[in-house]
């Protein structure tokens, strides 16, 4: 995974997630409609994209 510099950037952080975590994203759609969604680390983005596009 390719390191990526904290708030100060000072020095690099790296974060590994376990494989069974997902992640929560919140999102906010161009009309104001807000949800969650959670996606596995290993998801592609055309899938990520599928699934906000059911829920809108």
């Amino acid at each position: 995974n390719p390191p990526f510099f904290n708030d100060d950037n000072v020095g690099v952080v790296h974060y590994k997630l376990p494989f069974n975590e997902t992640m929560e994203l919140f999102i906010e759609t161009l009309t104001g409609t807000c949800f969650q969604l959670r996606v596995s680390p290993f998801e592609q983005v055309v899938s990520v994209k599928a699934k906000i596009q059911r829920l809108e």
